[in-house]
């Protein structure tokens, strides 16, 4: 028979780890309450700790403890695609036209001693890192993690957006200027039988399993195909048609200028 004893110190030292994690954890939130920490680093920190959880549902009990410290849960794949909607229209669109974002849109050149700024627009690629640097920060904040250009087999998606665990929501985000030729003073038929729109709506809506989608449109300043106030405001409402063309699941359409009214007459 063996001794109850070996089984009585595991118990203890069990009790006691337990409880230490328990305290661990409790000092690490109060860190993330007091600004301290960051959610992420408050994971990081906390499973350093406590290495591989015993089971799926104590692991998915912990993240919920987590993520109720987030101030701001996101419960449907609707609110996320609404957040990150509003930091587009929002944090975005101030960066642009209140201090002086749009000018990274375009390229400098340089005359002399004077650097004289023409509006030499820069490929839809080149701008992708800034959208990504100036938006990033701020979905980050409700634990929202977004990742440029994911690869298809004929080619990338500009940005994937993914929240949570159980449960989990993905989202896409395309960026096309105004300039692009599928888009430039397109009717809506136009644009929906068009190469990248047929794309975004079959490749990637679709084929990347994520459960909506959201296509910012951006209005530029082009050396050749610009465009006046009437026919951006004709763009949208015809992009807006084709993205309700889109019945599997919902794309949203999101429309900014990179340019002051001044830069667009």
């Amino acid at each position: 028979m063996l001794s109850p004893i070996p089984l009585l110190i595991k118990g203890i030292f069990r009790g006691i780890k337990i409880i230490i994690a328990r305290k661990i954890l409790v000092l690490l939130m109060s860190a993330l309450i007091l600004g301290l920490l960051s959610v992420r680093e408050m994971k990081r920190n906390y499973l350093l700790y406590r290495g591989k959880p015993t089971s799926i549902n104590e692991a998915i009990n912990l993240y919920n403890t987590i993520k109720t410290a987030q101030y701001l849960p996101i419960s449907t794949p609707e609110e996320l695609a609404n957040i990150v909607v509003n930091v587009l229209v929002g944090d975005f669109v101030n960066w642009i036209e209140n201090q002086g974002g749009y000018q990274e849109f375009y390229y400098k050149h340089k005359k002399g001693d004077e650097i004289k700024q023409r509006y030499s627009l820069k490929r839809e690629p080149d701008v992708q890192p800034i959208i990504l640097s100036k938006i990033g920060d701020k979905l980050k904040l409700s634990g929202i993690d977004i990742w440029r250009e994911v690869k298809k087999s004929d080619g990338p998606v500009d940005f994937l957006i993914h929240y949570g665990f159980a449960p989990s929501f993905k989202t896409i985000l395309e960026v096309k200027y105004s300039s692009h030729k599928d888009y430039y003073k397109r009717k809506t038929e136009q644009i929906v039988n068009s190469k990248s729109f047929r794309q975004l709506h079959n490749k990637y809506l679709i084929g990347l399993e994520v459960d909506n989608g959201l296509f910012l449109m951006i209005r530029v300043k082009h050396e050749k195909n610009n465009l006046t106030d009437r026919e951006w405001e004709n763009l949208k409402i015809n992009v807006e048609k084709a993205c309700e063309t889109v019945k599997e699941k919902k794309l949203m359409p999101v429309f900014i200028q990179a340019g002051t009214e001044e830069l667009f007459k």
